[in-house]
């Protein structure tokens, strides 16, 4: 059985801007506090994110991770998904 997460994500915005996007547009656990939300949030440089992801899908036994750009502009998300995405000789994991 895979253990998949949804990781909302948001390129170059500040961890506060990130959380605070993310109660926005998803108020699924409003009883968590800001410190819990670090631990399955991507923000700030989308470069970093590939090995957060490594990170994160360690800490948290991840198999499968999601990267959430919802209500992202376009260009901002294709940047994310530029920095995310596997390299073009790279096989899909």
């Amino acid at each position: 059985l895979e253990t998949w997460l949804w990781i909302f994500a948001r390129p170059d915005a500040s961890e506060a801007d990130a959380i605070a996007a993310y109660r926005r547009h998803c108020p699924w656990f409003p009883e968590l506090d800001s410190s819990q939300y670090r631990r399955c949030l991507l923000f700030g440089d989308p470069l970093a994110w590939p090995v957060r992801l490594l990170e994160m899908r360690e800490e948290l036994s991840i198999d499968v991770a999601i990267v959430d750009l919802i209500a992202l502009p376009e260009a901002s998300a294709r940047r994310a998904l530029e920095a995310c995405g596997p390299a073009e000789d790279q096989p899909m994991a």
